[in-house]
């Protein structure tokens, strides 16, 4: 029996989730609340097997209340309920380590396979949500950011290294970025340190070997 937390602000989206998984085998609904810091008292009394939540809610919202189960009870899922379908809303579930997406305008089929398929493992995300994805994935600001956070890197850094790898000098990098040369020069002799090599050319070599360049 897979024991369902669901997680709104609005009474009328409980009640429908509610009304399609009440006659549902193997699923339950045990609770509902209507923010995060409600939710969060009832995951901790009852451990449900999943949580079902809004992403915009008073008092403690729907990436406040995943990074929180997440991190107390990282075996629990957690299925994001949104009837949005921008990137900042879902880029910030997907950091928060929600399992899945999926809109508040969801069939019985699709809530009911979207709950079986997380519960085996699977990141569910319905068509728009995935569309979004996508898109996001193929942006440079994306793969960027992506860049910056395997490697440990500020943007600047990141610069400075893709200016190296073009064959700049420091005074040209520190031209285009608006810093002094003996800045650019400290903040170079700090990336080849955490790159462990001793010259410019190493450091582009490195670098493209990790896919900065």
């Amino acid at each position: 029996m897979i024991k369902i937390l669901v997680v709104d602000d609005h009474e009328l989206i409980i009640e429908s989730i509610k009304s399609i998984l009440k006659k549902q085998e193997g699923m339950q609904i045990i609770a509902s609340a209507s923010d995060g810091e409600e939710a969060l008292k009832i995951i901790r009394k009852s451990q449900p097997d999943l949580v079902i939540t809004d992403v915009y809610m008073p008092k403690i919202n729907g990436m406040e209340l995943t990074r929180s189960i997440k991190a107390e009870f990282p075996a629990i899922k957690v299925l994001g309920l949104t009837i949005f379908d921008d990137a900042k809303t879902i880029t910030s579930m997907l950091e928060a380590g929600v399992d899945g997406i999926v809109k508040k305008d969801l069939s019985k089929e699709v809530l009911i396979s979207t709950i079986t398929n997380t519960m085996h493992g699977m990141t569910v995300l319905d068509n728009a949500a995935y569309r979004t994805f996508i898109q996001l994935t193929q942006s440079d600001s994306f793969r960027d950011q992506k860049t910056m956070h395997e490697n440990n890197l500020t943007i600047t850094e990141l610069t400075i290294i893709r200016c190296v790898a073009q064959g700049l000098s420091n005074t040209q990098i520190a031209e285009k970025l608006f810093l002094s040369e003996s800045t650019v020069k400290h903040r170079l002799t700090m990336i080849m340190t955490m790159f462990s090599v001793d010259d410019r050319v190493q450091l582009a070599v490195a670098a493209a070997k990790k896919g900065i360049v």
